[in-house]
């Protein structure tokens, strides 16, 4: 349920300024909950019911509670109907954090100025001229039941499988993995931007353009913990995040020759991510972990960006030979884990062109983005399984590692000679955590989003129907890809 209550003023203060002003009240409450049964060993095929079994019925609840209110005030002023100034504040209060923390305050004031007008500009060049200016704080609170442990039927994991109670009619509960949060703090970002919107020859070309640059201080994220204290995660406030980017826009019509038209846009994005400061999510260092898998590592760690991927790699020497083990040939895993590069793109691009004539118009968008790495269980899998093109090496005759190197108990280098025997030829592909880096991925991709094809119907034919307009048109999506995801999966 979400309310709002407002009172509303609007009045001239004098000929040049005008005033409106908003005061409000927010209640947003969210009940979610859900029943559900279940059996297995159905005696009668297909005859769903929950009698239709030689075992009892297995029930699962699920109930949630997230209450948030505010009070909040928007004051805008207008002189001329140029000059925009606009001032916003709130206060809200929140049900998932802890009593003492549960209130956060964010303003925000942002300025505007159309000059197309004022500045008397030439409109065959200038359709439309408009700078802004922003200054503005955000608050974010946590999802719920981070503040302490929750209650949980029981159960027992290992490997690929898991046993939950009840277990022959016995019931058992224990608190979640996750550990609650006394401390936790609400998440409050700081941001300013510039920016302009700019129109020319008639609005057939347009260009947005906005420079900004955001803090995060105590951004609400969930941290892995060591198994051995009984938990294995909890949420915490990280210290400071800091985004500096720019974003940029740009639609044209290059070309119109009578009922021909031809239209693109262009879309470019930059963002710089930095991890300011941990605080006190890490108490033993610059770096937490946030996910792993088979001990590949998304880390937060000052001086990265967030979500900086590390994993195990191959050691080897100060010449950068692979340094095997001499009783097997197979390479040795490195003692400090490598950082591979984050999860953030270097940047972002999208383009659109369209081809209009008369009723008719075909479209399509291309997406693109340059950078960034990820783990990919699929290509571990495919290691695994033997299916990675690259594990045909020598048609899986034992060989010796290219450019490997043993170091002896006196610290000498020397050539290794040790062959890889076929028994460990799996191993070599799939089964050593050394390899584990052939598993982090470029995010590197090209996307050829939609094409679509319109017709709009004519007035004479839609007036027939009772409509007043028809189109119609034919959409595909996600036409065509390519990338590193692209080519593990095919």
């Amino acid at each position: 349920m979400n309310s709002d209550f407002l009172l509303y003023l609007q009045l001239k203060i004098c000929q040049s300024i005008g005033m409106s002003a908003t005061l409000g009240y927010n209640l947003f409450s969210e009940n979610s909950s859900y029943n559900s049964a279940y059996i297995t060993n159905s005696t009668i095929l297909k005859f769903y019911s929950l009698s239709n079994s030689t075992e009892d019925p297995r029930a699962a609840d699920y109930l949630q509670k997230y209450r948030k209110k505010g009070i909040y005030g928007v004051v805008d002023f207008d002189y001329n109907d140029w000059l925009f100034l606009g001032l916003q504040a709130r206060n809200d209060w929140s049900s998932t954090l802890p009593e003492a923390n549960n209130s956060f305050f964010y303003p925000a004031v942002t300025l505007a100025a159309d000059l197309t007008e004022v500045l008397e500009l030439d409109k065959d060049v200038f359709s439309f001229v408009k700078l802004r200016a922003s200054l503005a704080q955000a608050g974010n609170d946590a999802t719920p039941y981070k503040i302490f442990p929750v209650f949980t039927a029981a159960q027992a994991t290992g490997g690929f499988a898991s046993t939950s109670f009840p277990i022959g009619g016995v019931s058992a509960f224990e608190n979640g993995d996750r550990i609650g949060n006394e401390n936790l703090q609400p998440e409050i970002s700081t941001e300013w931007e510039i920016g302009g919107d700019f129109r020319l020859f008639h609005n057939r070309l347009g260009i947005d353009v906005a420079y900004f640059n955001k803090t995060t201080n105590n951004q609400i994220i969930s941290k892995e913990l060591d198994p051995t204290t009984g938990y294995t995660s909890q949420t915490v406030n990280l210290g400071e995040i800091s985004n500096k980017g720019i974003e940029l826009l740009v639609n044209a019509v290059p070309l119109i020759i009578n009922d021909f038209e031809w239209g693109v846009n262009f879309n470019y994005s930059k963002i710089k991510n930095n991890v300011v400061s941990i605080g006190e999510a890490s108490e033993d260092g610059n770096s937490i972990i946030i996910n792993t898998a088979y001990d590949v590592e998304l880390r937060v760690e000052e001086g990265l960006p967030i979500g900086a991927i590390y994993a195990p790699t191959a050691m080897t020497d100060d010449d950068g030979n692979i340094v095997v083990n001499p009783s097997n040939g197979l390479p040795l895993t490195a003692p400090e884990k490598k950082y591979m590069g984050s999860i953030n793109p270097d940047f972002t691009l999208g383009f659109g062109t369209s081809l209009k004539y008369k009723a008719f118009k075909l479209s399509t968008n291309f997406d693109y983005r340059k950078g960034g790495v990820f783990y990919s269980y699929t290509a571990r899998l495919n290691y695994f399984v033997g299916n990675a093109w690259n594990s045909q090496y020598n048609d899986r005759e034992p060989f010796i590692v290219p450019g490997s190197v043993n170091i002896l108990e006196d610290g000498t280098v020397v050539e290794n000679t040790r062959q890889v025997d076929r028994s460990d030829i799996f191993t070599y592909w799939g089964a050593t955590d050394a390899a584990q880096e052939n598993h982090v991925l470029d995010r590197t991709f090209l996307k050829m989003r939609n094409i679509s094809l319109e017709y709009i119907l004519p007035k004479s034919l839609c007036s027939k129907i009772g409509i007043n307009k028809g189109v119609v048109f034919l959409h595909l999506v996600e036409i065509y890809s390519y990338g590193h995801l692209t080519q593990i999966i095919t």
